[in-house]
């Protein structure tokens, strides 16, 4: 007579309770981060076009329930566009603010001047980025 193994129905129990709990918690954890990423909000000033048309920037800001106001500025190539992607835009300024505490003005066709006051924080400053330089007028109040 031959014997079959079998898994008993309190293993598979335990098993399936586990995989249960597991789902539910992954569960939880999407919906709380829809829920708070939806909370977010965002602003996007109109786009800057450079004298040549070559180029443009943006300033932005996002704030969510759990993080202060964050900004940035990024210059996007219009022309000459590389088929990847993440190539054709730059993040050249990064800051804790919102958008009216930073303006940009194109000086010329290659040079980008930021102005940025009520800062807290600056985590990025670029200078350069392809052939634009990028200059900055510091007016930071900086506020602890």
């Amino acid at each position: 007579m031959i014997r079959k193994k079998s898994i008993s129905f309190k293993r598979l129990s335990i098993v399936l309770l586990v995989l249960v709990v597991l789902g539910i918690v992954v569960a939880g954890i999407i919906t709380a981060s829809i829920f708070l990423y939806d909370m977010c909000g965002s602003r996007e000033l109109p786009a800057i076009i450079s004298p040549d048309g070559k180029y443009s920037v943006n300033v932005s800001d996002m704030t969510c329930p759990t993080t202060p106001f964050s900004g940035e500025v990024y210059i996007n190539k219009l022309k000459n566009r590389s088929i990847i992607p993440f190539l054709n835009r730059k993040y050249v300024f990064n800051y804790r603010g919102v958008v009216h505490n930073v303006d940009v003005t194109w000086l010329d066709s290659n040079t980008l001047k930021i102005v940025y006051r009520n800062c807290k924080r600056i985590s990025k400053q670029n200078t350069k980025w392809n052939e634009i330089n990028i200059v900055y007028d510091n007016q930071c109040q900086n506020e602890d």
